[in-house]
């Protein structure tokens, strides 16, 4: 199954998922529920051709569609463990209810990111509303557009090795306190915690991780290190279309962050063959304790994920001009500890 999607243009950080799977043994997914009125007959076939028409005819033997007679959740977990096990490139489980019928999308993570998902949901939508032939070529359309992103982070990638040499120097990964209030252990159940909060009107995500970063240092949940690890989409304005892997990991230091720092225009997964700092870099990022989601969302709750990389994960959106959504994730020590520390999170951005 590598091997089918070694044949296909892939990102950098989409070989990194590759080679972390083949090293792992576990196939890293994301996944996506897609809702669709009652009254729509959901066809199989109409989303079979939709899928193959992005990845091509190779990816046919690679994609499972079932109907599941089960819970969401049920469901939901037969998309994702199909994916995770090998069994499939790309999993969809259908649920049928008098209300409604929900489509649930795993697809590995080489293949698509989370904005990616995004973008297949409105054509999914699309196709069932009667109006297959302009999703397929809003699919197709999709895909060139990341074959794009290929060449032009392979032309760029060189380029921009060159910023990252001095400023992994000082780059070390943050380890959680054992003692704070956010300690985890891997013998500790996941817990998810999130709050809603309101801020000044246009009060940005930037600013919201921006205190979360002070309050860290400050309050001493950082035992050690000075970078935690941030995703960052490389999509630009005429890419968001594009379906594919474009999302890299990032350096984020605790201290000073906001402070002037090197652009790059390429990920540090392309930067990693051309330059040992790039490859420090993004080292230090894979082992930092704590993970904050500077992407796009997932299309599905934190709760219902499964596995994940990090200890500890941090998510922030803007539902509305002065609400942000606060959201933290890990095997916690104690629930209580890490819900205040989410509180003072907030609590702090309200005021």
């Amino acid at each position: 199954m590598s091997k089918v999607m070694l044949d296909m243009p892939l990102s950098a950080e989409a070989k990194a998922v590759v080679a972390i799977a083949s090293y792992s043994g576990v196939s890293p997914e994301v996944s996506t529920a897609i809702c669709l009125k009652d009254e729509v007959n959901v066809d199989q076939e109409i989303l079979r051709k939709l899928l193959i028409s992005g990845w091509g005819e190779k990816i046919a033997p690679y994609i499972t569609i079932a109907e599941a007679q089960a819970t969401d959740e049920e469901a939901l977990r037969f998309a994702q463990f199909a994916v995770r096990s090998g069994a499939a490139l790309i999993a969809v489980s259908i649920v049928r209810t008098k209300n409604y019928s929900k489509i649930y999308l795993s697809a590995h993570h080489a293949l698509a990111d989370e904005y990616s998902l995004e973008v297949i949901s409105r054509l999914v939508r699309l196709a069932y509303s009667g109006m297959i032939e302009s999703a397929i070529y809003e699919m197709i359309q999709g895909r060139q557009l990341y074959h794009s992103y290929v060449e032009r982070q392979r032309m760029l990638a060189k380029d921009g090795a060159d910023v990252q040499e001095t400023e992994c120097v000082l780059m070390s990964p943050v380890r959680i306190s054992k003692t704070g209030r956010l300690a985890w252990s891997e013998e500790s159940p996941r817990i998810c915690l999130n709050h809603v909060v309101n801020t000044e009107k246009n009060s940005l995500k930037e600013k919201a991780t921006s205190v979360l970063l002070s309050l860290l240092h400050r309050s001493g949940e950082v035992a050690e290190g000075n970078t935690v690890c941030m995703s960052k989409c490389w999509r630009l304005t005429h890419e968001s279309g594009a379906i594919g892997m474009m999302t890299g990991l990032t350096p984020l230091p605790v201290e000073d962050w906001t402070s002037s720092r090197p652009l790059t225009r390429s990920s540090l997964e392309a930067q990693a063959k051309f330059s040992s700092g790039a490859r420090e870099a993004l080292k230090c990022c894979r082992e930092s304790e704590l993970f904050v989601n500077g992407a796009f969302p997932r299309g599905i709750p934190a709760s219902l994920v499964v596995g994940t990389a990090f200890p500890v994960g941090v998510d922030v959106r803007q539902i509305s001009d002065s609400e942000l959504f606060l959201e933290i994730e890990g095997r916690f020590c104690n629930k209580d500890a890490a819900s205040e520390f989410l509180y003072e999170w907030a609590y702090i951005l309200s005021g």
